[in-house]
């Protein structure tokens, strides 16, 4: 026999994480650069780079890490390989973002927020030195 109180505290699991997603959603309203000065690249792939930035909005400056998904491309001769381009860009950065927001755990990165702009979304991230995980 189940016990009632294991129901309740997977029920209460579930709820935490759609909660924690919510409160991740992207910032439509507010732009990056008006809480974030980025500094510098610190890797390319293949939707988008990732920079160092500092946090203007503390008096310590806090470091993160950025992700910036570009979400705009000069234009090219087949628009429609470029909209789908363009599309598949999104659904990366939201797909990205809503995993993030939902994972809490001390091994893997954090989320700090999330910023959708016209032409950028960005994932605000906890900043890791060392280098790539694959060089070591």
């Amino acid at each position: 026999t189940m016990d009632p109180k294991d129901d309740i505290r997977r029920h209460s699991a579930r709820a935490i994480t759609f909660h924690r997603q919510n409160l991740f959603d992207a910032h439509t309203r507010a732009r990056l650069q008006a809480l974030y000065r980025v500094e510098h690249i610190l890797g390319e792939g293949t939707c988008g780079n990732v920079y160092e930035a500092v946090d203007i909005t503390e008096s310590a400056g806090s470091s993160v890490a950025v992700k910036c998904f570009a979400c705009s491309q000069p234009p090219q001769a087949d628009v429609s390989a470029q909209a789908q381009e363009l599309e598949g860009k999104k659904r990366s950065f939201e797909k990205e973002r809503s995993v993030l927001a939902r994972l809490e755990h001390p091994h893997i990165v954090k989320m700090f927020e999330a910023f959708e702009e016209p032409h950028r979304c960005w994932i605000v991230m906890e900043l890791c030195r060392g280098g790539e995980l694959y060089g070591r």
